[in-house]
């Protein structure tokens, strides 16, 4: 039976601003970032917008992952044979291309929320738009489909690493967040 394992990594930026994740049984929510030091004049730490840059369902029993992007978030289908599928929405301007004959075979229709059947060995891989401040989408796509991990937890944290490329918290203008889903 194919188990579905996720991992994240979330990036802090400069201004500790970070982007909170809300996983719940069947579902995994990142919503847009926050600040974390407490306001000078009330000393409380401001809530987290409920701004939802990716909500994705998952279905154990099936092997299957719904995902609702927001406008910003890179997503592929990374499948065992190392086949990259992006996802949409197109993000064209930041070197996202969605590969159309490959959506159509997965039964993916632009504008509504693609159901994803996941075999041992696929992954769906998401990151949110703040790492469109460091990196170019092909860029993101090229490290996904070179790297052969099959672990959702070295995957996450590579990704992160590579896109922040050896730069120190201060560097990072924007809070980003990676998520790795794979089916093992």
């Amino acid at each position: 039976m194919t188990t579905l394992v996720s991992a994240t990594r979330t990036v802090t930026d400069r201004h500790d601003v970070t982007e909170p994740i809300i996983q719940e049984p069947g579902r995994i929510v990142i919503l847009e970032g926050r600040a974390l030091r407490p306001d000078p004049v009330t000393g409380l730490i401001p809530p987290a917008p409920p701004r939802p840059l990716l909500d994705v369902r998952l279905e154990e029993a099936a092997a299957t992952v719904c995902p609702g992007a927001g406008y910003g978030v890179f997503h592929y289908l990374r499948q065992s044979d190392a086949t990259l599928i992006p996802l949409p929405p197109e993000h064209a301007e930041n070197g996202h291309k969605l590969v159309a004959w490959k959506l159509t075979e997965l039964g993916v229709v632009a504008g509504q929320t693609a159901r994803l059947s996941l075999r041992r060995g696929d992954a769906y891989v998401a990151v949110t738009p703040g790492a469109a401040r460091l990196t170019d989408g092909t860029a993101i796509a090229r490290f996904v489909h070179l790297r052969d991990y099959f672990n959702a937890e070295r995957l996450a944290q590579a990704l992160a690493d590579d896109i922040c490329a050896g730069r120190t918290p201060a560097d990072i203008p924007a809070a980003f967040t990676v998520l790795v889903i794979e089916a093992r």
